[in-house]
């Protein structure tokens, strides 16, 4: 489906349920933030539903740095452009080898529990090299978001799989075989925009939108 497609469905959906006119510019705008609730949903369920991993495929990005220093390590990794989520983070602790058997997988906690852990007297919470953990955050709004990890290392690898938003234009795009979602959640990400339309204007149709967005939260 392209994107002028989805205008015309959204179109469609919208005339059915007697809603005014809305631009190409306001629509992309509906479908943006559309996309961004779809990744939500779906990543509260990847690591039990396989719909959901089907679902945010063309949002995965792997991350490998096999040159690490240490002198800049402290201060995090940086993630893509983009980024929403972290999925996996594992290091390599052995050598740069890119033997599988040589990664740990990382723990991935909050902030304070990361500073706690890391400043723990007790031998056995201490993070370490079979053990290790991460936590995400972005230092500024002009920074990129990082991802920070104990304990460090200077001779390793660190392997990553995030989730990064795409533009609505990469969403709806046929252009070659496997551009762009699956016309199935293609079709989701028009649903959800256009809930959110109808729920933008007072109508009959606002309290049940309203309704749907605080059960989409829920889940």
């Amino acid at each position: 489906m392209t994107i002028n497609q989805a205008y015309d469905l959204i179109d469609q959906l919208l005339d059915k349920s007697d809603q005014p006119y809305f631009t190409e510019n306001e629509k992309d705008d509906f479908i943006r933030q559309a996309i961004h609730e779809f990744i939500n949903n779906h990543y509260s369920k990847y690591d039990v539903d396989q719909v959901s991993r089907d679902a945010l495929a063309m949002f995965t990005e792997y991350i490998e740095i096999d040159s690490l220093d240490a002198n800049w390590l402290n201060y995090g990794v940086d993630m893509p452009d983009e980024y929403v989520h972290i999925i996996h983070l594992r290091i390599n602790y052995a050598s740069i080898s890119q033997n599988p058997s040589n990664f740990t997988s990382a723990k991935i906690i909050g902030a304070k529990d990361f500073w706690d852990l890391e400043n723990s007297k007790d031998p056995y919470n201490r993070p370490d090299k079979l053990n290790p953990i991460c936590y995400i955050r972005q230092p500024g709004p002009s920074n990129p978001v990082r991802a920070y990890f104990r304990p460090i290392t200077s001779t390793g690898a660190i392997q990553a799989l995030v989730l990064r938003s795409r533009s609505h234009d990469e969403c709806f795009d046929d252009s070659n075989a496997g551009d762009g979602l699956k016309e199935v959640y293609q079709r989701e990400v028009i649903e959800i925009a256009v809930r959110k339309m109808t729920g933008n204007i007072e109508s009959d149709n606002y309290k049940v939108a309203l309704n749907e967005q605080q059960q989409s939260k829920t889940k």
